[in-house]
């Protein structure tokens, strides 16, 4: 079954995305692009890509970040204690490069995963969504800077 991810997580997701990717030096920020299933593993995803990162001297006729976003069914065995009363969501990061002679390639920045909450506590009712989905958004695992 495919799970959908609401526009407010997916924008809260990116800005996190975004503030990493500073650190490590990539001041263009990503936006999201497309949206596909997979038909592999029957995952809705969300996809998303930065702008050209400049490079002095220029080795690499275009660099990228790009990604994607995934709600997953089956966490692996780490989070298994957060599956059951959040929505686990996996942010894929790599690098992709083209040469100049239209060769492409890529190599893995690393993952980043969030826990959505599927139903708040009281103190937190005024976070519910316009259509009275309650969500609250907390970083688990992710890359290490």
């Amino acid at each position: 079954m495919k799970k959908e991810i609401r526009k407010e997580i997916r924008e809260f997701i990116l800005n996190d995305v975004n503030m990493t990717l500073a650190r490590l030096g990539i001041s263009d920020p990503v936006q999201e692009t497309r949206k596909y299933e997979n038909k592999y593993d029957d995952t809705l995803q969300y996809k998303f890509e930065s702008g050209p990162i400049r490079q002095m001297p220029m080795m690499f006729k275009k660099v990228v970040v790009e990604g994607y976003i995934v709600a997953v069914e089956q966490a692996d065995s780490r989070f298994a204690n957060w599956a059951e009363d959040n929505d686990i969501i996996v942010v894929s990061l790599e690098y992709r490069y083209k040469n100049f002679d239209m060769g492409e390639n890529g190599c893995t920045i690393g993952r980043i995963i969030y826990a959505v909450k599927k139903k708040l506590p009281e103190i937190f009712e005024d976070f519910a969504g316009e259509d009275g989905r309650e969500y609250y958004v907390r970083r688990i695992d992710g890359l290490k800077i």
